[in-house]
C-alpha cells in the first residue's frame, strides 16, 4: 500500500492555468532534502498561503533550494463547519508552543495571543507586535501534518482589554470562567451547533481572569462557561475547548 506524498509549504499564492514551477523556502527545501531525501521525479503535495493545494513532482534541486513543477489542482479540503476562533492569555514557551502546535492540528481558524493582568511574560511577544516566527513554523508543520491546507492565523498579541474595546465579537462567543452558575461549554455548543456565525473562546491564564477583566468580557458580550470540574493548565484548557468545538459544531465525520 503506497503512502501519501510528502506535503509541503508555499508560502506565496499559486496561480495556475497549467504547469508551474515553485521554489521552496529555506526551511522547506531543507525538509525536502536533508531531512526527507527527496529526489527530482519524486511526488509531492504543495499547498500555497491562500488554501490552494496541488498534486506535484520535484523539479531540481539547485544547492539548497528545492523547485516543484505543479501538476494539477487538489479539491478543496471539506469544510469543518463553521469558524472556530481561540483567544488565550499568554503562557510559558512550552506550553505556548504545544498550544499553537495542536490548534493548528485542529482546525482552528485563528488564535488571538492576549496578555492578560496574570500572564507569564515572555521576552519575545511583545504587545501589537509580530508573533514569534516560530508559532508560525509550528502552526505550517502541523498543518503538513493534518492534511489542512490553510495554516492556523495566529493573530498580533494584545492586551486583553485593548482587544476586548477594538473588537467586536460576533454573536455566539464566550470566555472560560469559574462562574458555578454558567453553562458548561459543550451544552452551549450543542444548543448552537450548526451556527452560522465565527466563534470566539477565550481561555484565561492559569490564575484566572482578574475581575476587572471578566467585567470587561462582559460587557464586550461574552458569556461565561464552564469546561468541567477539573482544574486545567491553559494549554490544556484551550485544546478541549478547540476539539470540543469541532466535535460538536462541525465535524460529522
Amino acid at each position: 500500500m503506497s503512502r501519501a506524498p510528502h506535503r509541503f509549504y508555499y508560502a506565496g499564492q499559486v496561480k495556475i492555468d497549467g504547469p508551474e514551477v515553485v521554489e521552496l523556502s529555506p526551511d522547506e527545501s531543507r525538509h525536502l532534502i536533508r531531512v526527507l531525501r527527496l529526489k527530482p521525479g519524486s511526488a509531492v503535495d504543495v499547498f500555497d498561503a491562500a488554501g490552494n493545494a496541488f498534486s506535484g513532482l520535484v523539479e531540481a534541486i539547485d544547492g539548497d533550494i528545492a523547485r516543484v513543477k505543479l501538476v494539477s489542482r487538489i479539491e478543496p479540503e471539506k469544510q469543518l463547519g463553521p469558524p472556530v476562533n481561540i483567544a488565550v492569555a499568554l503562557i510559558k514557551r512550552r506550553g505556548m508552543d504545544l498550544l499553537i502546535e495542536k490548534l493548528s492540528e485542529l482546525g482552528i481558524d485563528s488564535v488571538q495571543p492576549l496578555l492578560s493582568d496574570r500572564s507569564v511574560a515572555l521576552p519575545d511577544v511583545k504587545p501589537n507586535s509580530q508573533p514569534p516566527e516560530r508559532w508560525e513554523r509550528l502552526a505550517i508543520a502541523a498543518a503538513k501534518q493534518s492534511g489542512r491546507n490553510q495554516p492556523l492565523n495566529i493573530l498580533p498579541p494584545e492586551t486583553v482589554l485593548e482587544w476586548l474595546g477594538r473588537t467586536r465579537p460576533p454573536a455566539h462567543t464566550v470566555f472560560a470562567d469559574v462562574d458555578q452558575s454558567a453553562k458548561q461549554l459543550g451544552q452551549w455548543l450543542i444548543d448552537r451547533a450548526g451556527a452560522p456565525l465565527p466563534r470566539w473562546i477565550a481561555i484565561g491564564p492559569e490564575g484566572g481572569w482578574t475581575p476587572r477583566e471578566r467585567d470587561a468580557f462582559a460587557k464586550a458580550g461574552f458569556l461565561p462557561v464552564r469546561l468541567g470540574g477539573l482544574v486545567l493548565r491553559t494549554e490544556t484548557a484551550a485544546i478541549a475547548a478547540a476539539s470540543a468545538c469541532r466535535l460538536v459544531a462541525g465535524w460529522n465525520e
